[in-house]
């Protein structure tokens, strides 16, 4: 039956399995499977944004950067690229680039429409990127944007708690 598949398709169905696996604890065994993955569909984003999550997941953080970054040059309207870049940036401490990208994911047109957790999540860490470049300002209106989504989240609520007493 598999060999009926096409390359495309058979990426699509091993990148589900790997998401199973690592939903299951079972990273090391995704891995190869979110590989060949990969290989089979070199073009697709979401494909290699799934691949780069894996590798960062095994410490392989450089080639998730990477991976990441092939992902968003295939697709630069992939919003799940486009944040997966501008954190994994973020992570390595080039919080400058990592504003460009997470402002893209931000402004993306399909925000709105993204999960709960994705669109308040990308704003966390675009003002996070803010406040390590020390725009405290910019940091509180990514918090508050986020609050605006989530108005329960603890997360966004200290955020915000503590973009408000700092001093400017």
């Amino acid at each position: 039956m598999t060999a009926s598949l096409t390359p495309a398709s058979k990426a699509d169905a091993l990148c589900t399995l790997a998401q199973e696996l690592t939903w299951g604890g079972k990273v090391r065994e995704a891995l190869p499977i979110s590989r060949e993955a990969a290989e089979l569909a070199p073009n697709n984003a979401w494909v290699l944004c799934q691949f780069g999550r894996l590798l960062e997941k095994t410490g392989n953080d450089d080639e998730g950067l990477m991976t990441y970054r092939r992902a968003v040059a295939v697709d630069p309207n992939e919003a799940l690229g486009l944040e997966r870049l501008g954190n994994a940036l973020l992570r390595q401490g080039k919080a400058a680039e990592a504003r460009e990208w997470l402002q893209k994911a931000v402004s993306h047109p399909a925000d709105h429409a993204a999960p709960l957790s994705f669109r308040t999540g990308v704003r966390i860490s675009l003002g996070d990127c803010h406040w390590q470049l020390g725009e405290f300002v910019s940091a509180r209106e990514c918090y508050r944007d986020a609050q605006r989504i989530d108005p329960q989240s603890k997360l966004i609520n200290d955020r915000l708690s503590r973009a408000s007493s700092a001093s400017f």
